[in-house]
């Protein structure tokens, strides 16, 4: 594949790439279920709040994760 290199630069846009490994879906699909992990759902309207819960630097804070939804 060809980039256009300085474009990409001039424009300051990060280009990221995925490599993923043979016969890794497997062992991806039997993880436990990691929705258990969003501790804290936000409305979109309470974004500024959501990123204020998740940068504290409490430790005893609950948020593992937190989910900003919309309701529509």
């Amino acid at each position: 594949m060809k980039f256009p290199f300085m474009r990409l630069c001039i424009r300051e846009v990060d280009l990221k790439f995925q490599y993923r490994y043979c016969n890794t879906w497997p062992r991806a699909i039997i993880l436990p279920d990691i929705r258990k992990l969003v501790k804290l759902r936000f409305a979109i309207e309470d974004a500024v709040e959501a990123f204020r819960v998740t940068s504290s630097a409490d430790m005893k804070s609950v948020a593992i994760k937190v989910q900003i939804t919309n309701n529509d």
